[in-house]
């Protein structure tokens, strides 16, 4: 009621004892805060990246003088070749024969090499274009750091906002900074100003987006224009999707030629790029524990099982190279990896097959109800793999509820206007208690800034850090070439 002293609502400065219980929750919340955010790192240091590369292999014993003439007006691609077919009973044979170590038909190796890999006349600057950008996307947030502790000090202490947790409020500006702070009124007034600083920021991403479009659907782009699908587990039998198969089942143009294919895409001329009619592109999957998908070999294989016998070859192989002196890989190391990278390609390229002949049954929309309690369905039960339109974002048909595997993490879409609820909603509630507890025992507005700002920086520096090797590990590719 515009009172001098804030007396009816709050304990009086004689009663310290009284804020003591607030003290002792700041404290406890921050230490669950500080858990809940190690236990989402643990949990996002674990998501299973591999890149699905849909290029075919070109002729590699061509003399280098005389390249193939590219056609100028190549005819138009055909129908995918689907290979797959989803959930095969019976035994699984697995991925023997499914890739050999030879070269493609039709390839030869280069004499010099000694030995034949199965992905030879497959230009790798393709995958490391992608590997590298999903990297530089895995620390990425809405919020900036920089921004948000910046504004925090500009207005709290610049502007003299923190007068607002004084217990003179009303009284001139010198008896006002006499005044020592209310402890509930600094972190009523720390919290409100928090809020504030990120929904302006959101609100201009938001309409910046209009004009500039969003990071995370360049990516889908990205991933469109090179030819490469990515796939992700960030739980044993959940998952998500971006298919990336150009509609011209090629990635490896030239600059005119790669004018002319995205002036035909933009006029609807062949193919769209999504698995669905509506060109959707992100999905949310969910796999039966049973999931089995047939080879192009004819093979079944149980993708669960194959899939983790590849990943103890890998592991293998990379504890065989780090044991010898200089832990260097030899040309049968490269090609022991590159043999493991094409039979999980392999697999994941059956299972996409198989969704894309069955996309009536296993393309799905999912009910707002399952969305909004994110109830999923039951795996146990399912007869197929089911791959629901990821479409909830700014760019229809595709959605972004795929970034929940990286620390953008999930959010709630109001208005067009993302509020994070995954591990950057964690990450913030940390920084702003870590702000809370200093500001309120030391004093300092600018001191709780930047402690709050290093505890950003240090925690996304470790995701950062692991999760390089991580996605270095899961998508079979040399670490070093990772920027």
């Amino acid at each position: 009621k515009g009172q001098n002293v804030p007396l009816l609502l709050l304990p009086t400065a004689l009663g310290v004892g009284q804020y003591e219980a607030h003290d002792v929750m700041l404290v406890m919340v921050l230490s669950f805060a500080i858990l809940t955010v190690f236990l989402g790192l643990w949990k996002q240091l674990r998501v299973f990246f591999f890149l699905v590369d849909w290029e075919k292999p070109r002729t590699v014993d061509a003399p280098e003088s005389a390249p193939p003439p590219l056609p100028v007006n190549p005819p138009p691609p055909g129908p995918p070749t689907l290979v797959g077919s989803p959930l095969l009973g019976g035994s699984y044979p697995g991925l023997q024969g499914a890739v050999q170590g030879t070269p493609p038909s039709g390839l030869v190796a280069p004499p010099e090499a000694g030995l034949a890999v199965p992905d030879s006349g497959i230009s790798a600057w393709r995958s490391l274009f992608v590997c590298n950008e999903l990297n530089e996307r895995l620390t990425a947030t809405r919020a900036i750091p920089e921004l948000t502790w910046l504004s925090m000090l500009a207005l709290l202490e610049g502007c003299e906002w923190s007068n607002a947790a004084r217990w003179t409020t009303h009284a001139d500006r010198q008896s006002a900074l006499a005044a020592e702070f209310n402890p509930f009124l600094q972190f009523s007034l720390g919290i409100s100003v928090w809020i504030f600083v990120l929904v302006c920021q959101f609100l201009l991403q938001r309409i910046a987006s209009i004009f500039v479009g969003h990071d995370l659907n360049d990516f889908i782009d990205v991933c469109s224009i090179a030819n490469i699908s990515v796939f992700i587990l960030d739980e044993p039998f959940h998952g998500y999707y971006i298919h990336g198969k150009a509609p011209s089942s090629r990635g490896d143009w030239g600059h005119t030629e790669l004018e002319r294919v995205l002036h035909d895409e933009d006029k609807g001329i062949g193919f769209s790029r999504g698995l669905s009619p509506d060109g959707c592109q992100t999905f949310e999957m969910f796999l039966p524990p049973d999931t089995a998908v047939q080879l192009s070999n004819g093979n079944v294989a149980h993708f669960r099982q194959e899939l983790g016998k590849v990943f103890v070859d890998v592991q293998m192989t990379q504890d065989t190279v780090a044991r010898r002196d200089p832990p260097k890989p030899t040309s049968q190391d490269v090609a022991q990896m590159s043999q493991h990278r094409c039979n999980v390609q392999a697999l994941v390229d059956a299972m996409v097959n198989a969704v894309m002949r069955g996309a009536n049954e296993v393309l799905q929309l999912r009910s707002s109800f399952s969305w909004f309690w994110g109830v999923p369905p039951n795996v146990l039960t399912l007869q197929h793999p089911i791959f629901y339109k990821d479409q909830d974002g700014i760019s229809y048909p595709n959605g972004l509820g795929w970034s929940s595997s990286l620390a953008y993490g999930a959010e709630l879409r109001v208005a067009g206007i993302g509020i994070p609820l995954g591990f950057e909603w964690h990450l913030g509630l940390l920084e702003l208690l870590m702000f809370s507890l200093i500001w309120r025992f030391q004093g300092s507005i600018a001191l709780a800034s930047a402690l709050a700002y290093l505890t950003n920086r240090l925690i996304l520096y470790i995701y950062g850090v692991v999760a390089k090797g991580r996605l270095a590990h899961t998508a079979i590719i040399n670490g070093m070439f990772l920027i």
